[in-house]
């Protein structure tokens, strides 16, 4: 998915960063502006020439600056734009990269998603385009070019190329380096134009918060394209956004909520948005009221997934999609599926129909052996609520709340077990046993706090995370009775979902069962076709289909393997359901 040459680039950042130059912001800026102007005088010599910065004469001169550039001279102009965006933010430090949200556009996704807005029916020069974060331009240099190809091709003088792209293509960017960047990237990307004119591009980059500054922008724009920041907004920065925003909150919101609801607005009606992002909002209750907006004002087209291992992004690991909405109140009958596995080739998996309640998650396929779980979503169906369970997060934060955590019981009264997520081992056995570090201590005293969140029943502990290294994204094991009774109870940390009994109802299958029917083959590919993110949430397994609990357990007991036994219950969840059976 990136750019080849990872590796490489990642050495350069390591020699890079040990140049001595002030705080990392200034040195970040003065040495991406520095190898900026190298690039400039070897490959673009004109638009050092018409006023472009020349950079720091000190810097240019360090072999280790000299050696990037030397390395970017021979990528392709878009890569060469990406290398140089990602410097900028791998010579910060992991901390202001992160709240920055310093994350860009491998070029690979930039081109898919415009050749995508294309088949949807965008035409590249009769449209006006935005980005409201637009980084290093990775998309606005690409249609930039795209639009210039076109242009040209019909004859269009350069005067008039430079003049339509200035007046066409928007960009809004927090970062004023970055908006630099933009600048002169758009300059690159239109070099033979400007050259033949002779004066630089003025590109209409705005340097401010787009959530504040573009809303007076609204309705403006036949299409919005954007990589959105997204990393989780806190209270004091939400209080300063517009009221505009305030319908998106349920519980804390994540700042690629509000771009994605600012695209919306900026567009055009019958505009498009196209999207790069993480895929998480496609389910998690707290995007719920994100997907009814654009469930009710705009139409879901269009949804590609990128494979999590491959990556997105430089330094990280999570489920992306590119989405491409219509922004009308006529709904699409149904949205186009593709996946990537190498970040080339699109593989098709089909049309699918979201569910009528535009709150709810969109449950679609993330590869062809997902296809066939689709079918478990249909009615009538059976839930973790049917079983008679019902899933709750680990109550201990370990490092929050004051309970005296211990290696040993000793003889110490008000004294239980502590699981731990890592106790949960990949075969679906709870190991209770002294882990590394902090997971050594594996009990806990409750007698000054915490007393009345020790479970006593058996459960089903279960991760609530996982990592794109794990072959399935549940993984859980049984705490069973013969543990309660032997320590009395046990108390959970934050990272584990524990799914225990329902008071009152008998449940439909032991935890031992259940444990099994979690860890199952299709029970987890189920399970993708709900959840965009690594997290394992509450919300997403009351909401997952779960199999005839009396078809699994009776094939289980014929000697059926767990996945035999499951696809069987999911089979009988076609036929009518007589009522909720219970288990013997």
């Amino acid at each position: 998915m990136l750019p080849k040459d990872k590796n490489a680039f990642l050495g350069h950042i390591r020699r890079l960063s040990a140049l001595n130059g002030g705080e990392a912001p200034a040195i970040a800026a003065r040495i991406t502006r520095s190898a900026l102007a190298l690039v400039l005088e070897s490959t673009y010599p004109r638009l050092i020439a018409l006023g472009l910065s020349a950079g720091d004469q000190n810097l240019k001169s360090k072999p280790e600056l000299q050696a990037f550039a030397r390395w970017l001279q021979g990528a392709p102009f878009l890569e060469t734009a990406f290398w140089l965006s990602s410097a900028y933010a791998g010579l910060m430090s992991p901390v202001r990269r992160s709240e920055q949200a310093l994350f860009f556009t491998p070029p690979a996704l930039s081109t898919r998603l415009i050749g995508s807005l294309r088949r949807h029916g965008v035409r590249l020069t009769k449209a006006r385009f935005a980005d409201p974060s637009c980084g290093g331009s990775a998309f606005l240099a690409p249609v930039a070019m795209e639009i210039a190809r076109e242009l040209s091709l019909s004859g269009w003088s350069s005067n008039r190329i430079l003049a339509h792209v200035t007046n066409h293509v928007v960009g809004f960017e927090l970062d004023p380096v970055l908006c630099e960047l933009s600048r002169a990237f758009l300059n690159m990307a239109l070099y033979d134009h400007v050259c033949r004119v002779g004066q630089l591009l003025e590109p209409k980059i705005y340097q401010g918060n787009a959530l504040v500054t573009a809303l007076s922008y609204a309705e403006n724009y036949d299409v919005v394209i954007s990589n959105p920041p997204y990393r989780k907004v806190t209270a004091a920065e939400f209080s300063k956004l517009d009221d505009a925003y305030h319908h998106l909150v349920m519980g804390q919101p994540n700042l690629y909520a509000l771009f994605i609801d600012l695209s919306l607005r900026l567009t055009k009606p019958e505009g498009h948005v196209g999207l790069l992002t993480p895929a998480g909002f496609f389910g998690g209750r707290s995007f719920g009221p994100l997907r009814n907006v654009l469930r009710r004002d705009a139409s879901v087209r269009q949804v590609d997934f990128i494979e999590p291992r491959i990556g997105a992004f430089l330094d990280v690991e999570q489920e992306t999609a590119l989405t491409v909405v219509r922004k009308s109140s006529a709904q699409a009958s149904s949205v186009s599926v593709f996946v990537t596995t190498d970040g080339q080739d699109f593989v098709p998996l089909g049309n699918h129909v979201l569910a009528a309640d535009a709150y709810a998650p969109w449950v679609l396929p993330r590869s062809r052996e997902e296809l066939s779980a689709l079918l478990s979503f249909a009615t009538p169906r059976w839930t973790l609520a049917d079983y008679g369970y019902e899933p709750k997060t680990g109550f201990l934060v370990p490092h929050r709340m004051p309970v005296p955590r211990l290696r040993r019981k000793g003889n110490r009264l008000w004294v239980c077990p502590l699981i731990w997520a890592t106790q949960i081992g990949k075969e679906g056995t709870h190991d209770f046993q002294p882990g590394r570090r902090d997971h050594a201590d594996i009990y806990v005293d409750v007698s000054g706090y915490g007393c009345d969140r020790v479970l006593t029943t058996p459960s089903v502990a279960l991760q609530r995370t996982s990592s794109k290294d794990q072959a399935r994204r549940l993984r859980c094991a049984p705490i069973t009775q013969a543990f309660v009774d032997k320590h009395g109870g046990y108390m959970g940390e934050n990272h584990v979902c524990f799914i225990a009994p329902i008071t009152g109802r008998q449940p439909a299958v032991s935890v031992e069962v259940l444990a099994t029917i979690l860890n199952s083959d299709p029970v987890d590919r189920v399970f993708r076709c709900l959840s965009g993110t690594a997290t394992v949430s509450a919300y997403e397994l009351r909401a997952m289909p779960m199999p005839d609990p009396v078809i699994v357990r009776r094939a289980l007991t014929a000697g059926a393997s767990p996945n035999e036994a499951v696809l069987q219950g999911y089979a009988a969840i076609s036929t009518k359901r007589d009522g909720k059976q219970k288990a013997a």
